[in-house]
């Protein structure tokens, strides 16, 4: 497991519906779908400032939702990331210093260190009431029900900063690869 530099990388995820996309289907290749909604794509990208990606036809259709940010925790651990598992946090201003330092020094160390959990990324939104986005590469979708993942959310720290009221309104997409 190793931390990757993140200065100047951004990350932005479009999130497009699927009846816009060409009608349904498989997605293009290079999206993801969500698990919980097969009617919602997703695209990543990474870079040095990349934005929300303009229309290009039916089959391509600009995003119904852009999540832009800068990466502020990069940790790579082993396996091929072949899965998005994104989770969105509404985390008020004065409390994302802590949050920051639970991800970084905590949970996403014992994630990655996970057989299947390729990598763990921490984005603060540009705008939104979502602030923070933890952007997972896993290998397989099974690591969501292990054992690695229970014991990363059973810590002290995990479980402080998971007991207060913005908790409630955490979401978590799991996307599959097209």
């Amino acid at each position: 497991m190793d931390e990757a530099a993140v200065t100047g990388r951004r990350i932005h995820l479009d999130l497009v519906d699927a009846a816009r996309a060409g009608g349904g289907g498989s997605p293009p290749t290079g999206r993801y779908t969500d698990v919980g909604d097969p009617g919602i794509h997703a695209r990543l990208a990474v870079g040095a400032d990349p934005g929300c990606a303009p229309a290009h036809d039916a089959v391509d259709p600009a995003p119904t939702c852009c999540l832009t940010g800068a990466v502020i925790v990069d940790v790579l651990g082993s396996g091929r990331p072949r899965h998005l598992f994104v989770v969105l946090f509404p985390v008020p201003d004065v409390e994302q210093p802590e949050f920051d330092d639970w991800f970084g020094g905590e949970h996403a160390p014992l994630l990655t260190a996970a057989p299947g959990w390729a990598r763990a990324r921490l984005v603060a939104l540009d705008d939104g009431p979502m602030t923070r986005m933890a952007v997972h590469d896993i290998d397989d979708l099974r690591v969501l029900d292990g054992a690695d993942r229970q014991r990363a959310g059973e810590t002290a720290w995990t479980t402080r900063i998971f007991g207060r009221n913005w908790a409630t309104s955490v979401r978590r997409h799991v996307l599959a690869a097209g």
